[in-house]
């Protein structure tokens, strides 16, 4: 059982068969006295079953846990009632840290930001693959959300010639890279470039050539 100062005012009272005013504080048990409801913070928050409570009598204990974003780094989160006052817990809880995002082929991170909780990572892909998906990954409670993968960059079927033909002989289209190249039949000269390449563009480096008689 506890005790707590209920009052405290001036009295008067006989001292030595004399009427003298004085300060008392009148000390009371702390029968029915209760807590208020713990107050939660950013990183420290109540846990779910002390949120269902409506009271907190004397000598009540609650759980106090760290807030989303958070994760504990030492120490526990039990404070319990005395004398209309919660003790202090010693639960300490650093914000979290994503960590870097999980490296995917082709793909980069731009992390200026940091890789704590709330943090964007904006995602670049390499030279001749584009972006499907979302451009930023942010760090949340259970890590990076966002989809986002580097797709290689394709090329339209090459075009055929007059006189000539293209030595391409796959139905997929070309991607970034491939190299298509051209030959005339016989009797035809080739003007322009007998090779042309698939660019990171989606274009071709150069138009196909003429086969010329």
């Amino acid at each position: 059982m506890g005790w707590y100062v209920a009052e405290e005012k001036a009295v008067n009272i006989w001292i030595d068969n004399r009427s003298e005013w004085k300060d008392l504080s009148f000390i009371c048990p702390t029968f029915g006295a209760q807590c208020q409801k713990p107050q939660a913070t950013e990183n420290i928050v109540l846990s779910e079953a002390a949120l269902l409570l409506n009271s907190f009598p004397e000598g009540s204990e609650v759980i106090l846990e760290c807030g989303r974003g958070y994760e504990k780094e030492s120490g526990s989160g039990a404070t319990v009632c005395t004398n209309r006052e919660w003790s202090k817990p010693n639960l300490i809880c650093k914000e979290m840290d994503c960590g870097l995002p999980k490296s995917e082929p082709n793909m980069k991170f731009n992390t200026s930001q940091g890789t704590r909780f709330r943090a964007l990572v904006r995602v670049f892909c390499d030279k001749g693959y584009y972006l499907s998906g979302s451009s930023f990954k942010q760090c949340y409670p259970r890590g990076w959300v966002g989809r986002a993968k580097c797709k290689i960059v394709t090329c339209d079927q090459p075009g055929n010639v007059t006189n000539g033909m293209n030595l391409w002989n796959s139905e997929d289209r070309p991607k970034y890279g491939d190299t298509i190249e051209y030959l005339c039949n016989g009797g035809y000269t080739l003007v322009g470039k007998e090779k042309i390449v698939c660019t990171e563009t989606g274009k071709y480096d150069s138009h196909p050539p003429e086969c010329q008689g």
